[in-house]
């Protein structure tokens, strides 16, 4: 496929596909305009990426928090449980990205 010069600093996937038109003309432009495989693919690994993220970050949280209880070490506790806040925090953030997907989905 050529790509037009004015798309060559665009990522691939947003990338103009001469094959597909713009059923958004109303709008003056094409929001979706790249190959529409290749924007399933990335979402399909977005999405993954996210499930991974959730995963890790709710074993991080769960060790942290086990040696937080368990350690002896006043500056390991101290420490542990810092970063276990942290870890929390971005789990939470984490859930709020996959549920907002899931949401998205179910519209």
């Amino acid at each position: 496929m050529t790509v037009p010069t004015v798309d060559a600093d665009r990522p691939q996937g947003l990338k103009s596909d001469p094959g597909v038109t713009n059923p958004y003309t109303h709008l003056g432009f094409n929001p979706a305009p790249g190959a529409t495989e290749l924007v399933r693919a990335l979402h399909h690994k977005l999405t993954s990426c996210v499930k991974e993220m959730e995963k890790a970050h709710k074993e991080d949280d769960k060790a942290f928090k086990e040696e937080a209880n368990t350690t002896t070490s006043p500056q390991l506790k101290e420490m542990v449980t810092q970063d276990a806040q942290m870890i929390e925090s971005h789990l939470q953030q984490i859930q709020q990205i996959a549920q907002s997907k899931a949401a998205a989905k179910g519209s």
